[in-house]
């Protein structure tokens, strides 16, 4: 049986080049954006809707009830070699000091074909992008979190 599974090879970050917001919140207003990719990545991390859990608990009655609150759209936790010449990173570092949210991109999967199988379209706001310099034989690396705002929205 053949699987629908796919490498995160050949995912790919952008952030916007400027903080406006897309003129309709869909694939079509976040698609006109002009958009830089955030180079040398090598973790994107986890994004996906998760509902608040919301608890009631009756006096008269031994169980508690559960119901699905607000959707959190979480965080990206970024990690990838510094390189203080890309585009990409030198606007996440704007971002940061930014109190408005950006415009992101993000493909997903490709390898080889450099088609994505999927992409994603969200605001957030970098709250961080520490440079982790390391020991002797490692790479520096930036770790920035991006915290998601909104909806995410599919294309």
């Amino acid at each position: 049986m053949a699987t629908l599974a796919f490498p995160s090879a050949g995912s790919k970050l952008y952030i916007c080049t400027t903080n406006a917001p897309p003129a309709t919140l869909d694939a079509a207003g976040f698609g006109a954006q002009t958009y830089v990719e955030v180079k040398e990545l090598s973790n994107i991390g986890v994004i996906g809707e998760v509902a608040s859990l919301i608890t009631f608990e009756p006096v008269g009655d031994p169980y508690v009830y559960k119901f699905k609150g607000n959707y959190n759209t979480g965080q990206l936790q970024l990690q990838g070699a510094y390189a203080p010449t890309d585009p990409g990173q030198a606007k996440l570092f704007v971002a940061l000091q930014d109190p408005l949210v950006y415009s992101f991109k993000l493909t997903i999967g490709g390898g080889t074909t450099g088609t994505p199988q999927a992409t994603l379209y969200f605001q957030g706001q970098v709250m961080s992008a520490p440079i982790n310099v390391g020991a002797v034989n490692n790479i520096t690396m930036i770790d920035s979190t991006v915290e998601i705002s909104g909806k995410l929205i599919k294309a």
